[in-house]
């Protein structure tokens, strides 16, 4: 297996490579094959530079030796510059294409694209759709502007899409379809990818991006409301299934049914859960919220886990945004000042809110997916190859899965110890016990000060007859 790896500071691609793989992502591989490594070989290289930046030997090494390549890399940032996104996101499967053309006995070329490609249609069929820029001419005027005045073009460009990621994904699957009459070409457009859901282990996750994050931001109590709604559906799937299909994609469509080679198009793989084991964002926020009422976060919670979806045009999210995400934030940051600490939470606040924009496009409505092809590759499969590759998102119990995620964002991004478990339960009930008496006696002082003012229209009950209802409204 070659890895085109990019190198880090003083850490070549090998050492980036041998990292991961002594991680305990692979404790399972190292016990059935220990000398599974030496079959993984870094190639230095850049995507961004002429051939990928890879030299004479290992550029003649993967022409020669290789039969079937991934294309996964792509820049997922979804507020990326057009220009940045265009480079990345096209050029670079531009120049991935041209060297598959090189490659002397390439099987099959598997393009790794995404499910919201196509976000501007309610049904979105296993095709590849006309593009709405041709792929070459955006590469070239890409190339002649500036920063500024492709900023200027950007809108333009976009135009009902929700981001540049999605648009040049879009382009992306066009220029990879172009070139399906010169050698098989498959594409795979997987939906939102969570941690892993059975292999090698449950709950694996190594960075905030898409799910990961909300389940921490709700977990530390710092997110509360969202744009979205709680009946949309939640297309999410687990990233070992991603890998399981990846793999058996090439066999199906090279050996198991391979296409003519008159083939006008790329096979296009949809990869979501949607369609088979369909969920509701309502599902995974109560779930995330009880797994971390179970399990909660030792170190970084900032208050107990609760959460809320909203219409982000509606004067309700911008109410409860400001009660439940500003007005805390900053409180905090007035008593971090207090006692000589520099304020952070209202800039966490700002970055949260940021990212609550542009996942709420995704959260706020839902898409219908085609499965034929993954229907008749999960048909083809013999019985031991679908125990291991496991494709089959039927199985999959929401619940249990977010709860597993949520254990591994405790246990491999905040590398919290599950032994402790005990400790963070009990400070968790100190919180709350906090929260409860701060809300009290807020009340209690608050109605004490109206108290003149209502005596004198006639109120003559005791003031724990406001607090009392008022501490129940709030603490739902």
């Amino acid at each position: 297996v070659y890895l085109l790896v990019r190198c880090k500071g003083k850490h070549s691609g090998q050492e980036r490579v041998n990292e991961l793989l002594e991680s305990e992502l692979f404790v399972e591989a190292r016990k059935a094959c220990p000398d599974f490594a030496q079959k993984v070989v870094a190639v230095p290289g850049d995507l961004v530079q002429e051939r990928f930046g890879m030299s004479e030997h290992d550029y003649d090494t993967i022409v020669n030796k290789v039969s079937v390549v991934f294309h996964v890399a792509a820049t997922v940032k979804f507020t990326e510059h057009i220009k940045v996104a265009v480079e990345v996101n096209v050029l670079v499967v531009k120049r991935m294409l041209e060297l598959c053309r090189s490659i002397k006995t390439l099987a099959a070329l598997i393009h790794v694209s995404t499910a919201y490609s196509h976000t501007t249609r309610d049904f979105i069929e296993e095709t590849v759709y006309p593009p709405c820029f041709d792929p070459h001419k955006l590469i070239e005027v890409m190339g002649t502007l500036d920063s500024h005045m492709a900023s200027a073009l950007q809108p333009h460009l976009v135009a009902s899409r929700p981001n540049t990621y999605t648009f040049t994904k879009s382009i992306a699957e066009a220029l990879v379809a172009s070139y399906s009459t010169q050698f098989p070409i498959a594409i795979v457009r997987p939906s939102i990818i969570g941690s892993t859901w059975k292999a090698p282990i449950p709950g694996w996750v190594d960075n905030f991006n898409g799910p990961a994050g909300i389940c921490l931001a709700v977990g530390t109590g710092l997110m509360r409301v969202m744009p979205g709604k709680e009946e949309a559906l939640a297309d999410v799937v687990p990233v070992d299934t991603v890998a399981n299909y990846t793999l058996a994609v090439p066999w199906f469509s090279a050996v198991k049914e391979p296409q003519a080679k008159d083939a006008m198009t790329a096979r296009v793989f949809n990869l979501t859960s949607g369609s088979t084991n369909a969920c509701k964002w309502e599902v995974w926020m109560k779930s995330i919220v009880n797994s971390y009422q179970k399990y909660p976060i030792e170190n970084k919670i900032f208050r107990r886990p609760h959460f809320y979806f909203a219409d982000g045009d509606s004067w309700y999210y911008f109410f409860r945004r400001a009660i439940f995400h500003y007005f805390p934030a900053r409180a905090a940051d007035i008593l971090f000042g207090l006692v000589g600490q520099p304020p952070k939470m209202i800039k966490a606040v700002e970055k949260l809110d940021r990212v609550c924009k542009e996942l709420g496009f995704f959260t706020a409505q839902g898409w219908k997916w085609e499965n034929r092809n993954g229907q008749a590759l999960g048909a083809a499969m013999s019985e031991s190859d679908r125990r291991e590759f496991d494709i089959d998102m039927t199985k999959i119990h929401w619940p249990s899965y977010v709860e597993s995620m949520c254990i591994g964002v405790k246990k491999y991004l905040l590398k919290e110890d599950m032994a402790r478990v005990h400790i963070a339960r009990r400070a968790l009930r100190r919180m709350m016990v906090f929260n409860f008496l701060f809300k009290f006696f807020g009340l209690y002082c608050l109605v004490n000060m109206l108290l003149p003012f209502l005596r004198r229209r006639g109120f003559r009950r005791s003031p724990l007859t406001l607090v009392v209802p008022a501490l129940v409204v709030s603490c739902v």
